[in-house]
């Protein structure tokens, strides 16, 4: 994993010899999202010389997502004039396929971007992570430091929220691991996606054994804001998919490839103890936030895992966090 400090401007685009910005954004269900996710992308600086193309993949939605989706898109052209956009509307479930589908409609551009449905750069992530990855062509892939937003500290947030964003803020690899969130890819490197959940730990993966590995752009550079799950069903469910996705890219890898990378292989037992340890002697959380942050931490590092090995974890599907948008 490479540390991006490097922190860049919409010139140095320019500089860089970047002609065009090619988004790409899976929506699944996300009628009440879609059109805010657009929007925030298109206050996102960019020098008038740099062309921006933004595709949606509307992926097996049971509501009006295609129909915001394309309100969203006829507003970022009137607001960023000769922005080329297309919306794709598929019925075959899955994060891959859409990702899949919409790298293939874009004609397989040397660089895409991805955006989740659910996500909201800060202003200027977009350009640092277009000029981190045209200033290191050695690198497969390059993602943004992902924060979770503190509703908890609203009016109506709850203990399960504030946990929430204890566990995600506490979690060291939202920090230092390649998260798919808001990430820059080379389709070359990545190729076609398997019918994974973990899209992030499969580039990852790919990255490392194809090119010479993944970037992450630190927080004092840029961030990327995502919303948590209120409820503690949601969360527990959220912690499984999480965990069971990772599994489940890692056994497709050695059924398919050759050993996980040492980078992306760890002691399980060790990293739940050190987890906890770190959480108990942490002064900043009360005594409820730290029982709830470790039984979380338990709950995924070892529940999880053997509910894997009793009900493996579906391809195909990636469950909305209903509580959280």
């Amino acid at each position: 994993m490479e540390t991006i400090e490097k922190k860049y401007c919409p010139e140095d685009l320019v500089k860089l010899g970047v002609k065009e910005v090619c988004v790409i954004i899976p929506a699944h269900n996300s009628e009440r999202r879609i059109r805010g996710v657009l929007a925030n992308l298109a206050a996102q600086p960019l020098p008038e010389e740099v062309r921006l193309r933004v595709l949606v993949c509307a992926n097996a939605c049971r509501d009006d997502t295609a129909g915001q989706a394309s309100l969203g898109l006829d507003a970022l052209c009137e607001a960023r004039r000769g922005t080329e956009t297309r919306l794709i509307e598929t019925e075959v479930s899955g994060q891959a396929n859409a990702l899949n589908v919409l790298v293939q409609a874009a004609g397989e551009p040397g660089v895409v971007i991805e955006l989740q449905d659910d996500v909201y750069p800060s202003k200027g992530a977009l350009v640092n992570l277009v000029a981190a990855m045209a200033e290191r062509p050695d690198l497969g892939a390059v993602s943004v430091t992902n924060m979770p937003i503190p509703e908890h500290k609203g009016r109506d947030g709850s203990w399960c929220a504030k946990v929430a964003y204890r566990l995600r803020t506490k979690d060291n690899f939202s920090k230092t691991g390649l998260v798919d969130r808001f990430a820059a890819f080379r389709p070359k490197v990545i190729g076609k996606f398997p019918d994974l959940v973990s899209v992030d730990c499969f580039m990852a993966m790919r990255s490392l054994d194809q090119a010479g590995g993944y970037g992450v752009i630190q927080p004092e550079v840029a961030e990327v804001f995502y919303r948590l799950p209120k409820t503690m069903g949601d969360l527990l469910d959220q912690q499984d998919m999480y965990v069971k996705g990772t599994l489940q890219a890692r056994q497709w890898w050695r059924n398919n490839v050759r050993p996980v990378h040492e980078d992306l292989r760890k002691n399980k037992l060790k990293a739940a103890m050190d987890g906890m340890m770190k959480t108990m002697a942490d002064k900043e959380l009360s005594l409820d936030e730290k029982l709830g942050v470790v039984a979380l931490i338990f709950y995924g590092r070892l529940v999880s895992r053997l509910k894997n090995r009793l009900d493996p974890y579906r391809s195909g599907v990636r469950s909305r966090i209903w509580s959280s948008v």
